[in-house]
């Protein structure tokens, strides 16, 4: 069982990168920077069966590297991006 010390650091790192996220997103948002989250493909290979990831660990794999990569030339040349 995690310390009460180690808890209040995890929940403060927490807080600290969704407020890092907010500020990004606010500033691409006023700048109108394309921006592109590959989250929520990530998380589509994932709910249909697909291992995008290594095993116990938040890491992509080789497969979900391909994943990342395909979306982001897709994202690059939907904007006429080279």
């Amino acid at each position: 069982m995690p310390t009460r010390r180690v808890l209040r650091l995890l929940l403060l790192t927490g807080l600290a990168v969704v407020a890092l996220i907010v500020r990004q997103w606010a500033y691409v948002t006023t700048y109108k920077i394309p921006f592109l989250d590959v989250t929520p493909v990530l998380q589509e290979r994932v709910e249909s069966g697909e291992s995008v990831y290594f095993p116990d660990d938040s890491h992509l794999n080789e497969r979900g590297l391909a994943v990342v990569a395909e979306t982001v030339a897709n994202f690059l040349q939907d904007r006429a991006i080279q």
